[in-house]
């Protein structure tokens, strides 16, 4: 905590310039709303793609986000519409692209997977990469490097389950 509590965000924008000398593209994770740790990063910024989830509190940030963004003229690139369908009542993909005034980049929708890699402190994309989750995620990293997704021309056999299993024992293959 201690190195956190003294960290200078102002440092931020020289090893940026020399980060960008070595890497085609960067994603910096920043806080949502209006801080000096989250303004930094959205100054030095080529372009913003703001990630929110489809709740009237994210959207709220998002918003303000986007304002400070067009403050300091820079752009918003899209939108990554995240954990989606965990309740009825979040807000529909038209009604965040209107409320932002932005295009919706990709969805992701909500995946338990996401914790469960978070809990062995691996990307989901790595620990689980046919989640749903990873899927999504990959489709934005391909669209956003300008490539094509690789399609898979191979099913991918499913695995016998014990309940498979069971009920192919007790039923004769079903």
């Amino acid at each position: 905590m201690q190195g956190f509590q003294n960290a200078d965000p102002e440092k931020m924008i020289e090893v940026m310039g020399n980060l960008v000398e070595k890497y085609d593209y960067m994603l910096i994770d920043a806080p949502a709303g209006i801080s000096k740790d989250g303004v930094v990063p959205l100054a030095i910024a080529d372009d913003v793609i703001l990630v929110v989830n489809p709740e009237i509190s994210s959207l709220a940030d998002a918003l303000k986000t986007k304002v400070l963004v067009e403050m300091i003229d820079s752009t918003v690139m899209g939108v990554v519409l995240n954990r989606v369908g965990t309740t009825t009542t979040e807000l529909s993909k038209q009604k965040v692209e209107s409320l932002l005034d932005a295009r919706i980049l990709e969805t992701v929708p909500d995946d338990t997977n996401v914790r469960n890699a978070s809990a062995f402190r691996m990307p989901v994309v790595v620990k689980y990469p046919e989640s749903p989750a990873s899927i999504s995620f990959k489709r934005l990293a391909a669209s956003l490097a300008g490539v094509e997704m690789p399609v898979e021309t191979e099913e991918v056999e499913k695995k016998e389950g014990f309940v498979d299993r069971l009920a192919r024992a007790l039923f004769g293959g079903i």
